[in-house]
Parts: C-alpha cells; structure tokens; sequence
C-alpha cells in the first residue's frame, strides 16, 4: 500500500505494470501476477483507550472495528516516525496485546488488511505507560466486607523494592471523582477509616517510590476495591 506519493509496480510481465497512488494498494501474487489496485482500508480507531497505561504485565490496545478488515496490524515504537520499532504484531481481532514495557511515552501505529493483506491507512497515536511502582495487594477488609464506622481499618500489602510510603483513598463511587478520604505518604500500608456515611464505599491504594534523586514518585492506583462501612455485630 502506499501512504504518500505514488509508486510504479512491475509484475512478472512487462506489460504488467501498474501505478499505484497515496490512498491505495496493490497485490503481488507469488507467480509475480499484478492484482488490481484497490482503495486503502480505513485506519482503526484508537479512542478508546485509557490516556495513560497501567498494566505491569501487558499492554492491552483497543482498536476499533473497520469494515472489510480481515486483521490488524499494530506497531509500537519509540518516534513517531516508527523508526525505533519495540513491538510489533498483526492480529486478528480488534484487541492487541503486547508484553508491557517500561515507563514512558511511545507512539502506536494500527492498521486494518483486507482480503489480500494490504494495509489500511494508519492511524498512529502518542501513548504514555505509567505502571510502576505496582500497587499494594488488598488484605482488609476481603471484597464487599463490612467494617466499623469507630474503628474499622484499612490494610493492604507492604513490600517492593524502593517503595517508602502508601497512599489510600475512599470514595462513595468507583470513579473517585470526589474522594471522601486521602490518606498519603503513610509509612505503613494501613489506616484507620475516617467518619464516612454508613452504606457501600470504595477503597483504592498505590505505592511511592524514592527516586535516584531524592524525589518521590508515586505508581498507578489499584482497582477500586468495594467495602461497607457500618456498624459491627
């Protein structure tokens, strides 16, 4: 396929020749047969991903559909030029998943092949991957349990390596938009639930790192865990 410009295609005849334009593509059979040129799929959609990724183990894109594609070729690379490519992979649903890959910013190219795997017309997006440090393991309360109002507790896992302080946050919806609790830099991966209406919360941790330099970074959240705040039998 041809992205920009225009490129001349011989086949195995000389009289087998065939111009292909920006926008289009073209199939060589293995005998050296020239197909006809057709017009480039549409790229795939890229929107419907989170703005940053924060899996540890793999980076997961959703691609959205695109009529006539057969498959799905996606690229991962340091430039936008694609220069510098990490990963690469076609697959043949509208979900690719890579290994993971360190922090940092990286460009995605996705393209739909059609019936005689011609590529599409790219769609090539800037990513951000944000996944450490890894967040705490819940330990208490177990999902959905109930724990006091006066001296209910949260705890979660400690350990990791560089990991020097916790963050742990309660919301009333999963999508802690208005945190009813923030409790951050705690040295221990516990605290005490503050005063919070009776009823069905959510609690969410991450871990803080020291960096080389003295500086703190913190990792993603963990996803939202479920408790009921209330009063113990």
């Amino acid at each position: 396929s041809v992205d920009t410009g225009t490129v001349a295609v011989d086949g195995s005849q000389r009289s087998q020749t065939a111009v292909v334009h920006a926008g289009s593509g073209i199939a060589v059979q293995q005998d050296g047969r020239v197909g006809s040129v057709v017009a480039q799929l549409q790229p795939p959609s890229l929107q419907n991903n989170p703005a940053v990724f924060e899996d540890a183990d793999f980076l997961t894109l959703r691609l959205g559909a695109v009529a006539d594609a057969q498959k799905y070729q996606v690229l991962l690379a340091r430039d936008a030029a694609l220069h510098q490519v990490l990963r690469s992979q076609t697959f043949a649903n509208t979900t690719a998943k890579f290994e993971a890959v360190e922090d940092g910013s990286y460009y995605v190219s996705a393209r739909a092949l059609d019936g005689q795997n011609i590529p599409g017309k790219p769609n090539v997006q800037a990513i951000k991957v944000k996944a450490t440090p890894v967040p705490p393991l819940y330990q208490s309360p177990q999902p959905g349990g109930l724990i006091g109002l006066s001296d209910g507790e949260l705890v979660c896992t400690e350990g990791g390596q560089g990991i020097v302080a916790y963050r742990v946050q309660v919301a009333a919806d999963a999508g802690f938009a208005k945190p009813l609790q923030d409790s951050n830099q705690l040295t221990a991966c516990k605290t005490a639930l503050q005063p919070v209406p009776a009823g069905d919360d959510f609690w969410r941790t991450a871990s803080i790192r020291k960096l080389a330099d003295g500086s703190l970074d913190q990792g993603p959240f963990s996803k939202p865990q479920a408790f009921k705040a209330g009063v113990n039998p």
